[in-house]
């Protein structure tokens, strides 16, 4: 298995000269991927990207996708929408409820700008309630908090998979038994756990599911793909129509019927070679096996932390004792953190700053990083 990944890195131009550790906020993609995308626009360009032809193949690729999303998911085509990212998904479902002035949304307090922002608009716009809930440091603490903040008002917990601030793989299917229980709809962003982690979107209970192409899946940027339980498709209403979701549409009448699926979801154009590139970049993380991609990431990430531990300067955001993914979160004493970014991104080394309390760099380490690489990190740590 390690050979088919040191193939992988080999097919990605980006890892030729530098060290690349921000997968967490975008991957470059093998050149497998790349060639997916521009063969099928170069072949668009010769005939025309309104050709039967190309128009007929566009469909094709595009209920590949659902498809392709549904297999690694473990769900039906039908319960999945193409999108293109995993915000965008967050806000079909926040503008699909209708809401109550009461009504109370509850996000997590390390939740991504994507996960918090589309609530606050409906709460300018319907006067609803966002309510934060603090993770705390285990599971435990976690639905205490939550049992804590739910009310008879609360009407959805959104939530992502794994923390995009410190790593941390939340308890998901517990959160959803609870929401079950009380009937409230469960929305998480998975845009940090597709591409890193073996993903059964049914066990989760999870009744929307958003997600991102370009991150650890290593696809093209602006793709994105969204899981709504059959059972919750007439629940989330529609916000937008286009020529291409609605299956029956009647100007003189004006009157239109969207498709009974997910796809009712689905925007008007779309750049379908990118969405042949999504589906090859889910297609091979289907290929090498997610609960391998899982383990890789987790031995690498393993031998960074146990590095990082020796240095008494270094503070460690991320959980230390049970490591889920690939993120690590640190800030170093006495050193801003821009400056700690600025200084190894001197040494060819990418990655990012993000937005906790304190303020940390993060690095997100995937399958086709090295153990070279892990000492290469930490040995420049050392130096600054």
């Amino acid at each position: 298995m390690e050979n088919k990944f040191q193939k992988i890195r080999k097919d990605i131009p980006a890892l030729e000269k530098q060290i690349y550790v921000n997968w967490g906020g975008a991957g470059p993609s093998p050149r497998k991927i790349v060639n997916k995308i521009t063969n099928f626009l170069e072949w668009e360009s010769k005939i025309g990207p309104f050709h039967p032809k190309v128009r007929e193949k566009s469909i094709e690729i595009k209920q590949t996708l659902r498809n392709t999303v549904a297999e690694v998911f473990k769900s039906s085509p039908d319960e999945i929408a193409i999108t293109d990212n995993t915000t965008t998904g967050i806000n079909i479902a926040a503008s699909g409820i209708d809401w109550k002035k009461s009504d109370e949304v509850i996000v997590a307090n390390e939740e991504h700008p994507g996960g918090y922002l589309p609530w606050m608009v409906w709460a300018k716009r319907k006067k609803i309630k966002i309510l934060v809930m603090e993770i705390g440091k285990s599971d435990e603490q976690l639905i205490h908090n939550l049992n804590r903040t739910i009310t008879i008002h609360t009407k959805v917990i959104c939530i992502s998979h794994i923390s995009w601030l410190t790593g941390k793989v939340l308890p998901i299917k517990l959160i959803s038994k609870i929401c079950k229980k009380n009937n409230i709809l469960l929305v998480v962003d998975g845009a940090q756990s597709i591409g890193q982690k073996e993903i059964n979107i049914p066990n989760t209970g999870a009744d929307i599911y958003t997600i991102s192409g370009q991150k650890w899946l290593m696809g093209p940027q602006g793709t994105g793909a969204l899981y709504i339980r059959k059972r919750k498709l007439r629940n989330i209403l529609l916000s937008r129509a286009a020529y291409g979701t609605a299956r029956r549409k009647n100007l003189n009448k004006l009157s239109f019927i969207p498709f009974s699926t997910a796809k009712r979801f689905e925007s008007g154009t779309m750049n379908i070679g990118l969405i042949a590139g999504l589906t090859e970049s889910l297609k091979l993380y289907h290929e090498l096996n997610p609960s391998k991609i899982e383990n890789r990431i987790k031995t690498l990430t393993k031998k960074l932390i146990r590095l990082l531990q020796n240095h008494e300067k270094i503070k460690i955001l991320s959980p230390i004792e049970k490591i889920d993914s690939g993120i690590v979160s640190f800030s170093i004493k006495g050193v801003p953190t821009p400056e700690i970014v600025k200084l190894l991104l001197k040494k060819k080394i990418v990655l990012r700053e993000v937005e906790s309390t304190p303020s940390s760099v993060r690095i997100s380490i995937h399958y086709v990083n090295t153990e070279k690489e892990i000492k290469e990190i930490v040995s420049a740590i050392d130096e600054i």
